[in-house]
Order: structure tokens, then C-alpha cells, then sequence
């Protein structure tokens, strides 16, 4: 009895390792802060950047980088397109958002769950709106980031001053890490993983009657 609850439990674990969900990017070395109420020309505008997926995954939440931990002076829209221009999710994040801890040593992400989205390998863009009145900040040109290996970070985006919207407008040489996603695989354990698993079990199954006749 003892083996067969062992083996389960290597199937409940193996899934749940495979269904893990992890964020797309972090930050590990710390850049300058760009403070839409500190800078000289107040205004709204939606900052991110584009990657491209390797592999097919599925988007389970959307966050925002949180500087010093603290939490976010007003709740903050995040949101994923198609390269194209094409809206897939949106979501407020909120002070009270799940909180993820980065590798630097300068704040943490907070992340609001969406519903799970499909996402096929290919371009996507990423942006959250920033509120002139903010005093969130973003980090602004990192020396250090790191991804999920099947994400590649590509370039920065905004949408212009005054505009909230779709980061149609690419900022070269400049990194604006505010925006953020958490993924998931869409793999399933491999079939014949499952049949060994299975025959392991009525294998040990059948043992176990034999011994008990």
C-alpha cells in the first residue's frame, strides 16, 4: 500500500513541476528610476516592451514592478497585445496584488491573476498606463535582466504622451521595466511517463491482492 501512495504521489508531483508558474522577466541588477511625476512634462502615457515566445505557453496573470516594496500609491492597468495591436488580457493591479520577490534588492512584482490565455509562439507587446499624478516608479535602463528561456526580451515601447493605449512606438536604446507576466506550461506529462506510471501502480496493485488471498 505504502508503494502505490508512493508512485501517486510522484504522478500529482511530476504534474504540478510541469504546470509550475513562473514570471517572464526579472530584474537582477538595478537601472535608473523614471518617475512620471518627477519628470518635467507631467502627462499619461503607457510604457512596456516587446518579446517573442520560443514555444507555445498560457498567460495566467499580469503584474507591476512594485519599488521599494511598498506598495503601489494607485492602482495601476497592465495589459498584453499581439504585436499586430490586438488586446489578449487586461488587468488592474492593485496594492493588495500577489506579491513575487525579484532578484534585486530594490522592490518586488505584484501580480493579478486573469483568466488562462493561450499564447502561440510568436511577437507580443506589453504595457502598463502610467498616471501623471503616479509615484510609481519604473526601473528605467537595468544592467542586469533575466527571462524565462522561452521569452526574449526585444525593445521598449510607449504609447506617447497624453495616450493610454497599445505601445505602438518603439524607444531604441532605452529598457522600461514596469509591466510583467507570469506563465505556464502548456505541456502535459508525456504519454508513455504515464503508462509507466500506471502499470507501476496495477502492477503493485495486483501484488497486493495476491498477498492478501
Amino acid at each position: 500500500m505504502r508503494n502505490v501512495l508512493f508512485l501517486s504521489f510522484l504522478l500529482v508531483s511530476f504534474s504540478s513541476v510541469v504546470n509550475a508558474e513562473v514570471i517572464g522577466l526579472d530584474i537582477e541588477a538595478n537601472g535608473s528610476l523614471l518617475n512620471p511625476a518627477s519628470q518635467a512634462t507631467q502627462s499619461d502615457y503607457t510604457l512596456g516592451w516587446e518579446f517573442s515566445l520560443g514555444e507555445d505557453v498560457v498567460l495566467t496573470a499580469l503584474g507591476l514592478w512594485d519599488q521599494g516594496a511598498d506598495g503601489l500609491n494607485m492602482p495601476q492597468t497592465v495589459s498584453l497585445w499581439r504585436v499586430n495591436g490586438d488586446l489578449l488580457a487586461s488587468a488592474q493591479v492593485y496594492d493588495s496584488a500577489i506579491a513575487v520577490a525579484s532578484a534585486s534588492e530594490q522592490g518586488q512584482w505584484l501580480f493579478t491573476d486573469v483568466t488562462d490565455i493561450f499564447l502561440s509562439a510568436g511577437n507580443y507587446v506589453i504595457g502598463a498606463d502610467r498616471l501623471e499624478d503616479s509615484l510609481d516608479a519604473v526601473q528605467k535602463g537595468s544592467t542586469g535582466i533575466s527571462t524565462d528561456p522561452r521569452l526574449a526580451w526585444i525593445e521598449a515601447r510607449y504609447a506617447g504622451l497624453d495616450k493610454f493605449g497599445f505601445p505602438g512606438e518603439t524607444a531604441s536604446g532605452s529598457q522600461y521595466f514596469g509591466p510583467n507576466l507570469m506563465l505556464r506550461s502548456v505541456s502535459v506529462p508525456e504519454p508513455g511517463t504515464l503508462g509507466i506510471l500506471g502499470v507501476s501502480l496495477a502492477g503493485l496493485w495486483m501484488a497486493r491482492r495476491r498477498e492478501t488471498k
